[in-house]
């Protein structure tokens, strides 16, 4: 029984800690101090953990892909790390 709740709270903290990785790419992504190229390169890698992961990943790839279209095509400009310097 307790070998259950282990494998239960572990999988429930690697889910937690893949959706917080998905919302940072795809925030970083949204603020354009994060390439569109290498958010959906980061999201690919997550996608191939498991079938799960990949169907909650379809969703921010689609994101990506909007705001791709948004900035002209152009997926590798950063526009948001001007602010940074």
């Amino acid at each position: 029984m307790h070998d259950e709740e282990s494998s239960a709270e572990t999988t429930r903290r690697a889910i937690a800690v893949e959706s917080a990785l998905m919302q940072l790419v795809n925030r970083l992504a949204e603020l354009g101090l994060l390439s569109i190229d290498d958010a959906m390169s980061m999201l690919d890698q997550l996608s191939r953990s498991s079938d799960f992961s990949a169907v909650r990943v379809s969703s921010s790839m689609t994101n990506l892909k909007r705001l791709r279209a948004l900035r002209g095509g152009d997926s590798g400009m950063t526009p948001g790390a001007d602010r940074l310097g």
